[in-house]
């Protein structure tokens, strides 16, 4: 009996093995399609918009140069227009004749090469983006002139016009009367929703680089020529740590260090932050107040987090002191992006499943701003694959990436079991310690107010 028990207890073992490794398989090749899927798709959208990649151009294509120009010249796609019209050379197009298009172009991207020229086309483009129904064309304008301004490195100030453009789509999406601007049907506004959500460092609260530190040198100091006085700008940049030099002398791009000193401030880090993450709320605590709190915080998350050191009951308090600093309005989106910071590049499984889960109990309590929400769907999305590729997280990526997935949308059980044990009051037996009773008032008054309707 015993031998018949162990041959069943292995067969059904077998089992179990088998089919977790056909579950396995299924996804990777559900994920395999998708990328397929996607990628088809981009290709098509791209034919549909008239614009191509440059250097995958072939001869057939060329023919429609002016076509693709005259599109990145109405998007005001700096990076667009400067590919074709060199491809455009290498044609022989000349600035006469039919070529006005080419023109037109030329003298676009020209503009686009002045901070001053740009804002004045951004004040145009902003006004579309407060609108009740804001025109997708013009959101395209709007980003790609964002984005020429950082390129430039110019000194303007482009919070507000980014806050406008991330709920210009917080607007068409309630318009659409959906949840998220990702469960649009128009491919190209998910695209370009993609472009902004997807790119922590694009949130419109978030401090830049040059304002910010945290404890440890993680970004080096070094100065740039400022196109628009006469003094040099302090900025933060990476210093390109592959050529070996010591005395910081040695830079790469500008834009490589924009990138690479955003990348060190929105990753996981054991070190604690001087000040917060995300600019003071305008007509809120002052700046002091609100950097100390911050830093609290953060000190609360790693603990729970176990990127410090501390005992069982220690964490627990700090996961519900963090959950309690986001019922503050004013702070909330500077928790959400503190978590953001420390579930990416974390090398540690455990940290990283404990983040996941303060995530979701954030979600569940106090969801984030409309604008910071679609970043964090973006991420959760992204992350999904990267945690189910690793060993040591692909067992509960799926299921934690989910769940925020569903706090998101209103759908958390923790939310709702939460929320019905937080006023149960316990009768404790002060000599043994043991639990005799207990009343829950909500549950106390329906069960009341159903005998009275039986009888």
């Amino acid at each position: 009996m015993e031998r018949k028990k162990i041959e069943k207890d292995l067969a059904e073992r077998l089992q179990q093995e088998r089919l977790a490794a056909q579950n396995e398989f299924q996804k990777k090749l559900r994920f395999a399609e998708d990328d397929a899927h996607k990628q088809y798709d981009q290709r098509v959208a791209i034919e549909k918009r008239g614009r191509r990649s440059i250097p995958g151009l072939v001869m057939s294509e060329r023919s429609q140069v002016l076509t693709l120009l005259r599109a990145a010249e109405t998007e005001c796609d700096a990076e667009g227009l400067e590919m074709l019209l060199n491809c455009a050379a290498e044609d022989g197009h000349t600035d006469s004749g039919d070529d006005s298009v080419l023109v037109a172009a030329k003298r676009k991207f020209t503009q686009l090469q002045n901070p001053d020229v740009i804002e004045e086309y951004l004040e145009n483009e902003e006004d579309n983006a407060e609108l009740q129904y804001p025109e997708l064309s013009g959101l395209v304008r709007l980003n790609n002139l964002l984005t020429q301004l950082r390129k430039l490195g110019a000194d303007t100030d482009t919070r507000s016009a980014s806050r406008k453009l991330q709920l210009a789509f917080v607007t068409r999406a309630n318009n659409q009367r959906l949840q998220s601007i990702f469960e649009s049907a128009d491919k190209e506004e998910v695209e370009l929703a993609q472009k902004i959500f997807g790119d922590l460092s694009n949130f419109s609260d978030l401090k830049q680089p040059s304002a910010w530190a945290e404890a440890g040198a993680v970004v080096f100091p070094v100065k740039r020529a400022n196109r628009r006085t006469k003094s040099g700008k302090q900025v933060w940049g990476i210093l390109d740590a592959q050529k070996g030099s010591s005395s910081g002398s040695e830079m790469v791009a500008q834009a490589g260090i924009d990138q690479a000193a955003f990348e060190k401030m929105l990753s996981h880090t054991r070190d604690c932050i001087c000040e917060s993450m995300t600019c003071v709320p305008t007509g809120d605590k002052d700046q002091e107040e609100y950097d100390a709190g911050a830093s609290l915080n953060f000190i609360n998350l790693t603990t729970y987090m176990t990127d410090k050191p501390a005992q069982e009951c220690q964490r627990q308090a700090c996961h519900d002191a963090v959950l309690e600093l986001a019922k503050q309005s004013h702070m909330r989106d500077e928790v959400y992006c503190q978590v953001l910071k420390q579930l990416r590049n974390n090398p540690d499984g455990r940290s990283l499943r404990l983040g996941w889960d303060m995530l979701y109990h954030l979600c569940s309590s106090t969801p984030p701003s409309p604008a910071l929400c679609e970043f964090v769907r973006a991420f959760t999305k992204d992350q999904q694959k990267k945690l189910m590729a690793k060993p040591d997280t692909a067992q509960w990526a799926e299921e934690a990436t989910n769940n925020v997935h569903k706090a998101l949308g209103g759908r958390s059980m923790w939310k709702r079991v939460g929320d019905f044990w937080e006023t149960v009051f316990w009768c404790v037996d002060a000599a043994s310690g043991s639990i005799v009773g207990s009343y829950h008032p909500k549950l106390d008054e329906a069960s009341r107010q159903g005998k009275q309707l039986r009888s």
